[in-house]
């Protein structure tokens, strides 16, 4: 693992635990499109070239989150996956895209810190990346600087 990939992972898990608000964008509270923005923008010092979402409904519709990280990040294939890239998921295998986690290391496989609405409290947790989760991602995704 890269130097910067271990910054990315590092910063995600920092805000394991902080509530989830929906469109939440501070330690305050945070949505899993604020996570993504909170870490890339702390650890690589830049805005990510995107336009900050808004005013999006807890269930959006349409394909303006992949278009968000299409803008702002680049396309990776699944097997190309490793600490420090962004997932996309559906929420149901038809479905829009609706979530996204930051992949980190884990003991015996990858992991994924995200902020969890369905979680009980919601909040910002890392779980194992096994095969369920797999199941509903629909695109891969890497911060631009790293290699």
């Amino acid at each position: 693992m890269t130097e910067l990939q271990r910054k990315l992972c590092d910063e995600a898990r920092s805000w394991v635990g902080i509530r989830w608000r929906h469109q939440g964008r501070t330690r305050r509270g945070i949505d899993c499109g604020g996570l993504i923005i909170a870490v890339g923008e702390t650890v690589l010092g830049r805005p990510l070239g995107w336009d900050d979402l808004s005013g999006y409904k807890r269930h959006p519709t349409g394909d303006s989150l992949r278009a968000a990280c299409e803008a702002g990040l680049d396309q990776i294939t699944r097997a190309d996956v490793r600490p420090g890239d962004v997932l996309l998921f559906r929420q149901i295998k038809e479905g829009w895209p609706v979530h996204l986690c930051i992949v980190v290391d884990g003991p015996e496989r990858l992991h994924m810190v995200h902020a969890h609405a369905w979680n009980r409290p919601p909040k910002v947790v890392e779980n194992g990346l096994d095969e369920w989760w797999w199941d509903f991602v629909t695109g891969c995704f890497r911060y631009r600087e790293v290699a």
